[in-house]
């Protein structure tokens, strides 16, 4: 929960005003009043949560303490029990991973060093400059304190067309990700890190029905922690699709009540299906139609903008450019207490999306991550490079020492590198606000759900079998695939999915979507120009602006642009 920032101050010029810029730049994003925690190298500042919650501290003495942001649980306890209890179990470097969960980061002081922990996904966003004399959970708190910021072209190029960036690369090549596969000790001589073991992979060789036995395990410990930690309020989404679905499976064999939303227009299939489920079991239903508010003026649009730039820590995966009903819908999810769970990630346990045999990395960065048209870009664009550049990052991300790909080691692909880059984003601004969690991106459950094999998981043969075992009923209604969770799916569908699995992965390199012609209003040219500079001094050197961008494309460019023009930023 909240954000902090951790100041080095033997090893930073100037520490008075940087802490003065840290202090204004988290004060302009909404966080007040901070703990302050002093260390013989180091201060820290924990910022409690914008909506609900409190910091949460724990301190034996003045080197030995733990401290959290995000959302964390150990040994089935949250605050400062668990803090307690971990501090206990800690001996750097052995983490004891089977005992967390949740999306976080740790600042613990034992003898002298101070040790930062993040969860082993890597999807609670932690910041740092090249030394790390100053490290914080918001991108833009160190690019604050930055003596320049210089763009980096392609990861500029890889948010507008994935909305994240890959690696410990920021849009910023003075900022940088911390890396969630090492642990970064810092103490009065310097900083040390110490890579962890790779993510666990290969598939299990048990039947059907055994593999879904220990899934289930897995999922019902992880739901039990999380109904503990939330105290029963929860808020989670309902659509017409598996996930949502087996999510509130899962609350409601805990006795859980959930605050059950759905977003979109009311003929959506989502809607359509979100209500037919709450009514037929008798359960209240949040519906909100983010695209059918009230038409800002220009002064109201500019104020929302501002601020979810700020609130959204920069550049979130969607764009800054709204009318605020983003904000205003996660501020509700979360306004009494509630923990927000969201359910990305579910795709292990239904989705094959490459025939089963090995891929180069390139082969998996073509299916899934160079979807776009080269010729919106400028000369500044190479496409080749821009390819290669993502393989060696999920090379790196999945451990592997060549560029052949083993399948067990492509499903890790999806946790080792989607979720921590793009889920990750999503989930570091939720627990800006309040607790949140995204259950099926816990490492407990990942370890499980890796090691479905590609067979089980075909046809969403395997998740519908979640939902039928632990909520018969649910899996009966309607979804918005054209079929129930209860019967196997329709030979159309079958056909269906084969054929997107089999088709090759080159084959999708330039599958670079729609262009609706259709944006809405706060993407109108004459309304973009009064929040940054018509031009487009910075995006017109990457991109073709003439050209014509999906909305959340151009929404990606929009907020780069605004981005680039206020902190004035160096292009190299």
């Amino acid at each position: 929960m909240g954000a902090f920032f951790l100041l080095r101050r033997a090893h930073a010029t100037d520490v008075e005003t940087r802490r003065a810029i840290l202090l204004a730049e988290l004060e302009r994003q909404g966080f007040r009043r901070p703990q302050r925690i002093d260390t013989p190298d180091c201060e820290i500042h924990l910022f409690a949560p914008l909506v609900t919650g409190e910091a949460n501290t724990y301190r034996e003495s003045a080197d030995r303490f733990c401290l959290s942001v995000g959302t964390f649980a150990h040994r089935g306890e949250t605050g400062t029990t668990a803090l307690r209890r971990f501090l206990a179990d800690f001996e750097w470097p052995d983490v004891p991973w089977d005992d967390i969960c949740g999306q976080f980061c740790l600042l613990v002081g034992t003898r002298g060093r101070l040790h930062l922990v993040t969860d082993r996904l890597g999807l609670y966003k932690v910041y740092r400059n090249a030394d790390a004399s100053v490290v914080s959970s918001s991108f833009l708190a160190v690019a604050a304190v930055s003596a320049q910021r210089t763009v980096d072209p392609q990861s500029a190029y890889e948010y507008v067309f994935q909305g994240a960036t890959f690696g410990t690369k920021t849009i910023f090549r003075e900022v940088e990700v911390l890396d969630s596969d090492a642990l970064l000790s810092i103490d009065p001589h310097g900083v040390a890190t110490r890579p962890l073991p790779p993510l666990p992979r290969g598939w299990s060789d048990a039947g059907f029905g055994e593999l879904r036995d220990a899934n289930l395990t897995a999922l019902r410990r992880y739901f039990s922690v999380a109904a503990h930690v939330a105290s029963n309020a929860v808020s989670t989404a309902l659509t017409g699709g598996y996930d949502s679905r087996l999510m509130l499976a899962l609350l409601r064999e805990r006795g859980v009540r959930p605050y059950v939303y759905v977003y979109g227009a009311e003929e959506d299939c989502d809607v359509q299906v979100a209500r037919r489920i709450a009514a037929g079991e008798g359960f209240p239903l949040a519906h909100t139609d983010r695209g059918a508010g009230p038409r800002l003026d220009r002064d109201a649009l500019a104020a929302a903008i501002e601020t979810k730039y700020r609130v959204f820590d920069g550049y979130p995966v969607d764009g800054i450019f709204d009318d605020g009903s983003d904000l205003w819908t996660r501020r509700e999810r979360c306004r009494n207490g509630e923990l927000m769970l969201n359910g990305i990630g579910g795709e292990l346990y239904r989705r094959p999306d490459l025939p089963n045999r090995p891929h180069s990395a390139l082969d998996v960065v073509w299916r899934f991550y160079c979807g776009f048209d080269p010729f919106d870009c400028t000369d500044a664009f190479r496409d080749d490079e821009y390819c290669a550049a993502i393989g060696r990052e999920l090379q790196h991300a999945v451990g592997a020492q060549s560029d052949l790909l083993g399948r067990p080691v492509v499903s890790v692909a999806v946790p080792a590198f989607y979720y921590r880059y793009w889920a990750g984003r999503n989930c570091s601004v939720n627990n800006r606000l309040g607790r949140a969690l995204q259950p099926f991106c816990d490492f407990s459950v990942v370890r499980e759900s890796v090691r479905i094999p590609v067979a089980a998981r075909s046809y969403g043969a395997f998740e519908a079998a979640l939902i039928r075992a632990v909520d018969p009923r649910l899996a009966a209604y309607q979804s918005c695939y054209g079929f129930d969770f209860a019967q196997p799916p329709p030979l159309a569908d079958v056909v269906r999915e084969w054929r997107a699995t089999v088709r090759p992965p080159v084959q999708y390199r330039y599958g670079f979507g729609g262009r609706e012609q259709e944006h809405p209003y706060w993407l109108d040219p004459s309304t973009v120009g009064a929040m940054v500079d018509p031009e487009f001094p910075y995006l017109r050197r990457l991109f073709h602006l003439d050209r014509r961008f999906s909305a959340l494309r151009l929404n990606r460019i929009c907020t780069l642009e605004y981005l680039f023009e206020r902190c004035s930023a160096a292009l190299p």
